[in-house]
């Protein structure tokens, strides 16, 4: 026999429209945006995880002043690695009448293998296939003719190379530039017909075993740069993958957004749990005399359990479904070109993600159903009698407050209203406060990261940081004079050095060690070592070796741009975040006392300061220990901290250089970088990077542009939900005073003086809340973007302007408006006849 109780389900349905609707577009909107967001991420980190095998992405690769020989290559396989040649040359393009740089390589087929978008590998001579951002920025095609150094080249490929996803043209900028630079593949006779262009000889390496953790491979790698060495390589460059910004900097920019939507799913979360308790007692407590009547004939409690679960169990399994469909399709569209507009990602393909699926769609889901369940159970104990009195849900029922007679009856009768229905108003309190949080939340996030934005950038108290990668004199000191006659010296003990200089086949004059370039330099002190060695002072030359440095030309800098450049050094260490949030990457520098730039550090007598931005990024404090830790060494350094300097944005450690190199072990003369304001002329062998205010002003666009789109998509999401929750809170208030308004039609009140009295008080309570409960508010989205953004490199500090505060405000009463017009029509349709139901 059919349940007749399921002929309700259609009029309960039309009757509670608004509700079920209400649910549907809450559940609907938190899965289709985050759903659709971590089914984005989660797909582009498995295609990024597949890379490794299919397109057999390096593990270190290395750079040398000249191609290698037979014996180099066989000494670095002895130590456990296949070396491929990746040889590179930068090619002056011309692209849709702009100029840009195309980074020219022999077409891949072992190491760093392409994947292609569209069209093949090269095979003519005048063929190029050239990477996809780029061409997209360009509106590039296959069969388009593009200008290589004067030469024309036919685009016969789209494509984008593993080891290049983030499109920088030294591992040491700051920012991706898919504007004027880009990666491209030729024929090795291609190749060849731009042999007037300088070339880059790099090297990948893959090691034969896979398992070795970073430090491993960091320490095999040394040992390889020095088998070259000794092999008669000039080794210019060495690079782990994990140092290669082009491989690793996506991946840790997805692990930040990752944690970003994971905890904007557990704010939706838990103020869906809200809410389906409040629609879960607003329903008995409308149903209350049914469920009255259904208990005293005789229905089990069971089958009435079941009935009203049936429709909010439905109506969340559709928005689930819809929701999923909406995430995997026009959502995930949308997250996908914030990502491939900005990096250079194999063709996406999507891919089921079970963990998403559980936090987006099952837990809402099951929440929906347990809340539900729960609540209902725990009702359906009162007695049928208790039921049809009303008095399951509200409670003991008291008289309202005595008024005075001089209040007119407007002011009486809404204040009346507010206390009859102050638990209702307390819950439509929290849920504007939980609705604020959303919207305020995604309004700060733009502004904090222009704050952090403009912090970097002000964070350079220098035009130039000249980083190198071994010290470089700028004129010659007393110190390196000193050396060279010891050298001079050593030369003259070891018989003579004319004698000596026939034994060894050659050697060069020790001015050979004064300006000269690196191979020069290097070339020279090989030299000089065996020489040494042979003549048994091997110790001696071996220490001097370490102390020489090059020196630039007399005339490469003016003394006024020696005098005013100042000597640094300069490392990369790591220190643990707060709450266990992985590693924060540190600069460590080794400045000057009395520095002419950092003029407000002080590292005099040892003492070792820390930025303002890390103390509050790590959870550090003025007077306790700070721990450094090299990954690569896979050494630590436990620091005492004796103050703090610099803004929110400043995750940096200063000491003197002379603490410097006690601390980290460094000769006494060492250093490895320029502060300057004015333009330095050095070797390009020794110069690793240049950092400018320019280049820090960049950075500070690029994190706005990586953030825009997200924020604007969280601000969207953030503005439907709260239209949802503010729509069915205040539709509770209306239900439960719907009988009073059908009474009031009865006496002979209009529509609009309905409007008036009823609307007027659910406005002012909503008016209250958005502005009493700024405050917290304000402290809860400070305290939840803490928690994310420590996921991040770098310390966002969350500040409020006043434009951000009374948009707010504005966007939360704008919302409130478009609901009370849609309350304004359900206040007309409340029916006389209700006014005549027998109520206990």
């Amino acid at each position: 026999m059919r349940n007749p109780l399921n002929r309700r389900l259609g009029r309960q349905l039309v009757h509670d429209a608004g509700k079920y609707l209400g649910i549907f577009a809450l559940l609907l909107v938190t899965i289709a945006f985050i759903s659709g967001f971590l089914a984005t991420l989660s797909s582009i980190r498995g295609i990024l995880s597949d890379m490794d095998e299919a397109n057999a992405v390096e593990d270190a690769r290395f750079a040398t002043s000249a191609p290698v020989d037979d014996a180099a290559r066989r000494a670095v396989e002895d130590e456990g690695a296949a070396v491929y040649d990746i040889w590179s040359r930068d090619a002056p393009a011309t692209v849709g009448g702009s100029d840009a740089t195309v980074r020219l390589y022999v077409t891949r087929t072992e190491v760093d293998t392409p994947s292609f978008y569209d069209g093949r590998a090269p095979d003519a001579d005048d063929e190029v296939a050239l990477d996809h951002t780029f061409c997209a920025n360009h509106g590039i095609a296959v069969g388009d003719v593009v200008d290589l150094d004067g030469r024309a080249f036919t685009v016969c490929g789209i494509m984008v190379l593993p080891d290049y996803t983030s499109l920088m043209r030294s591992n040491d900028d700051f920012v991706m530039d898919a504007i004027t630079f880009s990666v491209g593949l030729v024929s090795e006779d291609g190749f060849a017909r731009l042999a007037d262009l300088p070339t880059t000889y790099a090297y990948a390496l893959l090691f034969d075993d896979p398992t070795l953790t970073t430090s491993g491979r960091f320490e095999r790698e040394t040992t390889i740069a020095q088998a070259l060495t000794d092999a008669g390589a000039t080794v210019t460059d060495l690079l782990d993958r994990d140092q290669n910004q082009g491989i690793s900097y996506l991946a840790t920019d997805m692990q930040g957004d990752g944690a970003m939507y994971t905890t904007f799913l557990y704010v939706l979360i838990a103020i869906m749990a809200f809410v389906f308790v409040i629609l879960t007692d607003a329903t008995i407590e409308k149903e209350s005399s049914v469920i009255g009547t259904l208990l005293a004939s005789g229905w089990r409690k069971a089958e009435i359990l079941r009935h009203y679960l049936l429709l909010p169990a439905l109506v969340g399994l559709v928005a689930c479904a819809l929701g999923n469909v909406l995430g995997y399709t026009l959502i995930s569209d949308v997250t996908q070109g914030l990502y491939y507009n900005s990096y250079s990602i194999p063709p996406f393909h999507m891919t089921f993600d079970v963990e998403a699926f559980v936090m987006t769609s099952v837990v809402p889901y099951a929440m929906l159903v347990g809340v539900t369940l729960v609540g209902l159970a725990r009702k359906l104990r009162a007695t049928p009698l208790a039921f049809l009195r009303h008095e399951v849900s509200r409670g003991r029922r008291h008289r309202g407050p005595r008024l005075p007679a001089r209040l007119g009856y407007v002011s009486r009768f809404r204040i009346r209203l507010l206390a009859r229905n102050a638990p209702t108003f307390v819950t439509l309190f929290l849920g504007v406060t939980a609705g604020s949080f959303l919207v305020l939340f995604s309004l700060s996030l733009l502004p904090m990261f222009v704050s952090y934005a403009n912090g970097v950038a002000t964070s350079l108290p220098t035009d130039h940081v000249y980083v190198l990668k071994a010290p470089y004199e700028l004129e010659m000191t007393d110190r390196q004079q000193q050396l060279r006659d010891q050298v001079a010296r050593l030369l003259g003990i070891a018989a003579g050095a004319d004698a000596l200089a026939d034994e060894v086949g050659g050697l060069r004059s020790v001015s050979a060690l004064l300006p000269g370039g690196a191979k020069g330099l290097v070339d020279a002190m090989d030299e000089l070592l065996t020489a040494a060695s042979e003549a048994g002072l091997a110790d001696i030359a071996d220490d001097l070796a370490l102390d020489l440095h090059p020196v630039a030309a007399d005339d490469a800098n003016s003394p006024e741009a020696i005098d005013q450049a100042e000597k640094l050094c300069l490392a990369s260490l790591q220190t643990p975040r707060r709450m266990g949030a992985g590693m924060e990457d540190v600069t460590v520098y080794g400045i000057q006392e009395g520095s002419r730039y950092w003029t407000d550090v002080d590292v005099s007598d040892g003492r070792v300061m820390v930025g303002a931005g890390l103390l509050e990024k790590c959870g550090l404090r003025v007077g306790g220990t700070i721990v450094l830790h090299d990954r690569y060494a896979d050494a630590s350094y436990a620091l005492t901290i004796d103050g703090t300097n610099g803004n929110d944005a400043d995750t940096s450690v200063y000491m003197s250089r002379e603490t410097y190199v006690e601390t980290f072990g460094k000769p006494d003369d060492w250093f490895d970088a320029y502060a300057s304001d004015d333009a330095l002329t050095i070797d390009p062998d020794y110069l690793s990077s240049t950092t400018t205010p320019e280049q820090m002003r960049s950075l500070a666009d690029q994190i706005l542009d990586s953030f825009d789109g997200i924020v604007q998509l969280l601000l969207v999401a953030a503005a439907l939900v709260f239209f949802v929750l503010m729509y069915l809170l205040t539709k509770t208030v209306l239900d439960h005073s719907a009988r009073s308004i059908a009474y009031m039609k009865v006496f002979g009140y209009r529509d609009r003086e309905i409007l008036r009295l009823y609307l007027s008080s659910i406005t002012l309570v909503v008016a209250l809340a958005l502005v009493l409960s700024l405050p917290l508010t304000m402290w809860c989205v400070r305290a939840v973007t803490d928690a994310i953004m420590l996921s991040y490199s770098g310390n966002f500090v969350m500040t409020y302007s006043p434009t951000v505060v009374a948009e707010d405000l504005a966007i939360g009463f704008g919302t409130y408006l478009v609901v009370a017009l849609l309350h304004m029509r359900r206040i007309k349709r409340v029916p006389l006849e209700l006014a005549l139901k027998t109520q206990e």
